[in-house]
């Protein structure tokens, strides 16, 4: 799709050399960028000097700073309108080294500004010679483009070519330099959109021989220093650090609300405090890594740690005789040590590789997984089933009562801070229906920068 394009497009050896694009996209990668400046490179070039590019402010914030990273002089603007700004629309201005002439040239289709949309997916896509056009249509489109580039606000236009008549939307723009906080451009929903998702990790295998069973056993008991993973698997605690699994996370109570895709907080909240979001016996865990990561550092205890391993399970034996019929055995009937070591030579290397991943590491140690949001906003249902469990965890957060303290209901104060400012401001008490309560919060949002900055700040809140 990419060289498709390409192919219909100016090319340097024609004396054309491409002198700005400007790009309208919801999503964006910063290698997709990269490939299209290296179909048109220019000596001592900075790259990003000559891209313009305006992005949909529900797309992510890790895709924007990979942008703002890679070219850090790009033009960087971000669009808003009530829901997506969908548009696909590139602007390629070429410029003849020997005239000095321009040669503009407009892309328009389903393709976004991706690897994917250019070179992975069945897209479709348009081309429009500017100077093929009416000279008044010309101006049109050139202006509207301006605007863009300006970073203004940018009216609707139709343009009639030939027999087509092409609609470009309107839409607000920002840009992203000057934007203090992000969040204090964008909508309500593009602020759920732009958030982020805690996701409970676990691995259970990490730090423990496993070993697969030869049939279904009915019971273990209790088998010392094992632990019956299932009725076929049964591992062994190599590393002798005991996971504290007790305790509480209060800070998913304070600062996170609960979905229909895990537990979400803003990507503000999220990068001031996430360090904070750990799940209780992180020291143990990390301790774990470490101890895996030493056996990789020194072929001695890789071995030490393989024998303590096999002797546990030749132990296991000893300790457990009607164990043997589900292990591998070899000809004459007893333990196949051979094969057992080998198996626990591979889990321990892919252990060790694990340990030294940093963000596996980073994830085992804090317990929980961080993810943005899906692009949940390009289809209404999924959106709404969404915002239906956002807020119907803040409304049940906000009615719910406190333990029975003999016979009574005692109320306590909401842990949420979210859950807080909502009821606070909208004087809720959790007994609303959530779509009039959602249609209060647009409301509010649009009107009511107090209200606003209360939500964006929910996390400052004391």
């Amino acid at each position: 799709m990419l060289q498709q394009v390409f192919n219909t497009l100016p090319r340097p050896r024609n004396r054309y050399t491409l002198e700005k694009i400007t790009i309208l996209t919801p999503y964006v990668s910063s290698k997709f960028i990269s490939d299209l400046f290296g179909k048109f490179p220019r000596d001592n070039d900075e790259y990003g000097e000559r891209l313009i590019l305006v992005i949909d402010q529900n797309c992510s914030t890790s895709s924007i700073q990979e942008i703002v990273d890679d070219f850090p002089k790009a033009n960087i603007r971000i669009s808003r309108t009530n829901c997506l700004v969908h548009a696909k629309l590139y602007l390629f201005d070429f410029l003849n080294v020997r005239n000095n002439k321009h040669r503009r040239i407009i892309v328009f289709g389903s393709l976004n500004a991706s690897q994917g949309g250019w070179q992975r997916n069945a897209e479709t896509f348009a081309l429009i010679a500017l100077g093929d056009i009416e000279k008044n249509r010309q101006s049109s489109l050139k202006n509207y483009f301006k605007l863009i580039e300006q970073g203004k606000k940018v009216e609707e236009l139709l343009v009639q070519i030939d027999n087509f008549n092409l609609y470009f939307p309107s839409f607000q723009i920002v840009n992203y330099e000057e934007v203090e906080t992000i969040d204090q451009f964008l909508s309500f929903d593009s602020w759920l959109q732009r958030g982020i998702l805690a996701h409970e990790f676990k691995n259970e295998t990490f730090g423990r021989f496993e070993v697969k069973l030869e049939g279904e056993a009915d019971s273990f008991g209790n088998i010392p220093n094992w632990e019956a993973r299932s009725s076929r698997k049964i591992s062994f605690n190599y590393t002798g650090i005991e996971l504290d699994t007790q305790g509480t996370e209060q800070w998913k109570a304070t600062y996170f609300v609960d979905t229909i895709y895990n537990q979400w907080t803003s990507d503000a909240c999220f990068k001031k405090y996430n360090g904070n979001f750990i799940r209780a016996g992180s020291h143990a865990r990390k301790r774990q890594i470490q101890c895996v990561k030493r056996l990789g550092k020194n072929s001695r205890s890789f071995e030490r740690a393989v024998k303590k391993c096999i002797n546990a399970l030749s132990e296991l034996v000893v300790y457990r005789p009607n164990m043997l019929q589900y292990l591998r055995r070899n000809e004459v009937g007893i333990l196949e040590q051979k094969f057992y070591k080998e198996e626990c030579c591979n889990q321990l290397n892919k252990q060790v590789i694990k340990a030294n991943d940093d963000a596996f590491s980073k994830r085992q140690i804090h317990g929980f997984d961080f993810n943005e949001v899906p692009p949940l906003r390009e289809t209404d249902k999924l959106w709404m089933k969404f915002v239906e469990s956002y807020f119907g965890d803040i409304l049940y957060k906000i009615r719910r009562k406190g333990k029975r303290e003999k016979g009574k209901r005692k109320r306590r104060e909401i842990s949420s801070k979210q859950a807080i400012v909502f009821r606070d401001y909208l004087e809720l008490d959790g007994s609303e229906d959530w779509e009039d309560v959602y249609q209060d919060v647009l409301k509010e949002w649009g009107s009511d920068n107090d209200f606003r900055e209360a939500i964006i700040g929910f996390f400052q809140k004391k």
